[in-house]
């Protein structure tokens, strides 16, 4: 199964297939991230195992594993390379030097130098079967190969023991060709080697457009750990959800306090305008009662006065007097008229803070509007949350379901034993 196959599944219980482009939630380049990532946690449980042909070096007990791609660790090493098929495999002992190196624990250095190089003219290999054709005018496998050698196509996983030289172009291997090794490679592209060691190894696995190393079982595991994944990854916009929430609650609470201060104000200024108009009313009030005693006097005067009206009075004319008297009183009554007038007046003022508390109410309704629609958002965004909430469940019980899938593979055996070092 090539790494498309593998994405496009991913993608389908993801629900992501339906758009294309730059509408795709999961772009490819992310995907192929959790792939890989999962690749290596089914590698660590149950590795590919390969065997890789190490070049000798005369005199030497070293082994160079520098060049074995994707190396997880080496479990044996055999050393001879037994002539036949069935011959006994001497597998041996070896340690560590460091991340690049092991040493085999043999008794004697190999004294002859391994070789590597490719073989001219254009090899074809065919699945399922143990025979390799060559064409060209330079092919001779007679003259490059031996039995014994190992060979492999350029792009292939799998180095194949020669087990006869048939013709210059025919020979016979071992074992036949895998599928996913079959190919017509390109001239003077087949690889061969003589004179190895063989390093089995553990490996991880691959997977590309060209090669996978996967069983359907663990190809079914990297969809479920890759949809998992990404799933999960995709949950962190939840925070920027919740963020966005935050912001809307605070921009909500500013115009409800907004809105709090305009009603207030409003108050304010209708408490302003009652108190203004009682306090004219008052004054009014007492210049009016003012008034009505200094017209009340002036009546005293000019009954007063009546009174004398026709009366000899020797040397004053008291009536005269009275009639003055009235006469200035009912000129105070005037001022104290003009007074109350004066002060219902200023109580007529109290108009505009009716038309302040308008204001403020109206700012104070704009501001519920605004709220409300702050309110609106936010319920929206917590919605969205919710949703992802729901999500996040869903992709934890796809992550469940591939760590029990992982938990299934069973476990390769150690490989401890001690080997003759001979």
């Amino acid at each position: 199964m090539k790494l498309s196959t593998i994405r496009g599944r991913t993608r389908q219980v993801l629900r992501d297939e339906f758009v294309s482009g730059e509408d795709l939630e999961f772009k490819d380049d992310e995907l192929d991230i959790y792939i890989q990532d999962c690749l290596q946690e089914i590698s660590a449980k149950s590795p590919y195992k390969s065997v890789e042909p190490i070049i000798l070096a005369a005199d030497s007990t070293l082994l160079d594993i520098s060049g074995i791609t994707d190396l997880i660790k080496v479990r044996q090493v055999e050393y001879p390379v037994g002539e036949k098929p069935s011959s006994p495999r001497n597998y041996r002992n070896f340690d560590y030097l460091d991340s690049e190196t092991i040493e085999v624990r043999v008794d004697s250095a190999p004294t002859k130098v391994g070789s590597a190089g490719v073989i001219t003219g254009i090899l074809t290999f065919t699945a399922a079967s143990a025979t390799v054709t060559g064409t060209g005018g330079s092919i001779d496998f007679t003259g490059e190969l031996a039995a014994g050698y190992f060979i492999k196509p350029s792009s292939g996983k799998k180095w194949y023991r020669v087990l006869s030289i048939e013709s210059v172009s025919s020979l016979t291997l071992e074992e036949t060709v895998k599928a996913r090794d079959a190919s017509v490679d390109g001239e003077n592209a087949s690889q061969y080697r003589e004179g190895v060691a063989l390093v089995y190894c553990e490996k991880s696995h691959e997977l590309t457009e060209s090669v996978s190393t996967l069983n359907p079982q663990l190809a079914k595991l990297v969809v479920d750990g890759a949809v998992a994944k990404a799933s999960l990854s995709w949950v962190n916009e939840m925070r920027g959800q919740i963020a966005a929430a935050i912001s809307t609650a605070t921009n909500a609470a500013t115009a409800i306090g907004n809105m709090s201060a305009r009603i207030t104000q409003a108050i304010d200024d209708l408490t302003s305008g009652r108190a203004q108009i009682d306090d004219a009313r008052t004054l009014a009030d007492t210049a009016i009662d003012n008034m009505s005693d200094r017209i009340t006097q002036a009546i005293a005067d000019l009954t007063s006065g009546r009174s004398l009206i026709n009366t000899v009075s020797i040397g004053t004319s008291p009536e005269t007097d009275y009639s003055n008297y009235a006469g200035r009183e009912l000129g105070i009554a005037v001022d104290y008229l003009n007074q109350a007038k004066g002060y219902l007046g200023e109580g007529a003022t109290s108009d505009r803070y009716q038309a302040y508390a308008a204001r403020d109410l109206q700012a104070a309704a704009t501001y519920i509007s605004q709220a409300g629609g702050y309110l609106r958002q936010l319920t929206s965004q917590l919605n969205i949350a919710k949703t992802i909430s729901g999500y996040q469940a869903w992709g934890n019980n796809k992550l469940a379901l591939f760590k029990e899938g992982l938990d299934k593979i069973p476990s390769a055996p150690r490989v401890s034993r001690e080997y003759p070092t001979g």
